[in-house]
């Protein structure tokens, strides 16, 4: 199935949070223990949630190419995050389009000017994509197991997490590895989703947690940046962003 057609079924199938039966695989042998076991065996994998709390407090730098800023020459981005709630993403582009984007709660900016509807949703979007998988672990109550999907020998196991009523976050998880492999978040907008699609690749130890180093962004079915994380450390929990 082409990858595009795949997100477009996966997120339609629940656009209106009505879960549908699990297309479950066929003539495969695969397990699928309860959300709790499946989202517990996953915390171990990445460190442990005492190791996973300690690390919601980071700074990550790296290189990125984002075709629609730089036409394939990569430019380089710092991204700090303090707890799920708190980021500040600074993205530096050859070009001289250079970008600062911070979160505090329920509040956004782009530069030095606030932003509203999509544009912050996004960012929220962003900070829980960035605080998996232990934001699974704190909304376990809330998700709804949506099943094994994909293609033979590429099974995810996909939880659905309902972040605000026009919001939506999916985890889709490797059930050998217990990598998430793929999140999926969308913002419905009326009749029409906006999904964005983050893949993650090149699975390192870091600071005592697993950190993945390569990502592949996908908006509207087209691969807009591709990310390598160079460096990955612990901040202080008391240090206050800088706005």
């Amino acid at each position: 199935m082409p990858v595009v057609l795949f997100y477009s079924l996966l997120v339609t199938a629940t656009a209106a949070i009505a879960v549908p039966a699990p297309a479950q695989p066929k003539n495969e042998a695969v397990q699928t223990p309860s959300v709790e076991t499946e989202i517990d065996a996953v915390l171990e994998v990445y460190g442990g949630r005492d190791a996973l709390e300690k690390a919601s407090f980071f700074r990550t730098t790296g290189t990125m190419f984002a075709n629609q800023h730089v036409g394939g020459h990569p430019g380089r981005f710092v991204r700090e995050m303090r707890g799920p709630q708190i980021l500040k993403i600074a993205n530096l582009f050859a070009t001289g389009k250079d970008e600062v984007r911070i979160l505090k709660g329920d509040r956004g900016w782009r530069g030095d000017k606030e932003v509203f509807g999509p544009s912050l949703l996004s960012m929220k979007l962003q900070a829980a994509r960035m605080a998996m998988p232990l934001s699974l672990w704190t909304h376990r109550k809330d998700i709804v197991d949506l099943g094994m999907h994909g293609e033979p020998g590429q099974w995810l196991r996909v939880l659905h997490l309902q972040l605000e009523k026009s919001m939506f976050i999916r985890a889709m998880i490797n059930p050998k590895t217990r990598h998430i492999e793929r999140v999926v978040g969308v913002i419905q907008m009326g009749p029409q989703n906006v999904v964005f699609v983050t893949n993650y690749s090149d699975f390192k130890k870091r600071e005592g947690v697993l950190v993945p180093f390569h990502e592949e962004r996908i908006i509207r079915g087209v691969n807009t940046a591709s990310v390598t994380l160079e460096t990955f450390e612990l901040l202080s929990p008391t240090e206050e962003i800088e706005l």
